[in-house]
C-alpha cells in the first residue's frame, strides 16, 4: 500500500482544490461594490440596479448587480485601464468613484450566483458573484470615495486608511 492511499493526501488535496473553486453561496463575508462618482446620487435613492455595469461596457451580461468578495475585485470593474470601457462615462464623474462595502446578509440568495466570467482559481480564490434583482441602499452599510487613477492600489488602502472590512456577514464592524 503506497503512503497517499493510507493517508488520504490524494483525496484531502482534491477536496481542498474543489473547495477552493466552488463560489460560497450564500457568501461567508460581506460583499463590495465599486461604481463611478456620478451614480452615487441615485444609488442612495433607489439602491444598487441591475444593469448598471452594462453603461459601462458593451459586453457584459444584463440583468444584474455585480458584487466581489474583495474590494480590488469591485474596483477593477470602474478602472480607467480596462478594455472597452465607456470613456464618456468615466469622464461624467471626474475621475472618482464610489466603493460600497454591501451587508451580504440582506441578499435574497435565491437572486445570487458565481459570476460565470471571473471564476475562481484555487490558487487565489476571488469570488466575483452576481445578483439578479435590486440591492437596497439599506443593505449599504459603508462607502467611500476614490481617486479612479488610485484604483490600483484600492486594496491596500482602504484597509489601512479608512479600516473598511468585509468581515463576517452583516452590519459591519470597525
Amino acid at each position: 500500500m503506497k503512503l497517499h492511499e493510507i493517508f488520504g493526501i490524494k483525496d484531502r488535496f482534491q477536496k481542498f482544490r474543489t473547495d477552493r473553486e466552488t463560489v460560497p453561496i450564500p457568501p461567508k463575508v460581506n460583499l463590495w461594490h465599486a461604481t463611478l462618482a456620478h451614480n452615487w446620487p441615485s444609488i442612495q435613492q433607489q439602491g444598487l440596479i441591475p444593469d448598471g455595469v452594462c453603461k459601462m461596457y458593451g459586453g457584459c451580461d444584463r440583468g444584474y448587480v455585480y458584487l466581489g468578495d474583495r474590494a480590488t475585485t469591485a474596483v477593477e470593474m470602474v478602472s480607467p485601464d480596462q478594455p472597452g470601457i465607456n470613456k464618456a462615462e468615466l469622464e461624467k464623474s471626474g475621475g472618482k468613484g464610489f466603493i460600497m462595502l454591501i451587508d451580504s446578509t440582506k441578499l435574497d440568495p435565491e437572486l445570487i450566483e458565481g459570476d460565470p466570467n471571473l471564476e475562481p482559481n484555487w490558487l487565489n480564490p476571488i469570488f466575483s458573484y452576481r445578483y439578479a434583482g435590486t440591492i437596497p441602499a439599506s443593505a449599504i452599510v459603508k462607502h467611500e470615495e476614490f481617486r479612479l487613477e488610485d484604483s490600483y492600489y484600492a486594496n491596500k488602502s482602504w484597509r489601512s486608511v479608512s479600516q473598511i472590512k468585509p468581515g463576517e456577514p452583516g452590519p459591519a464592524k470597525r
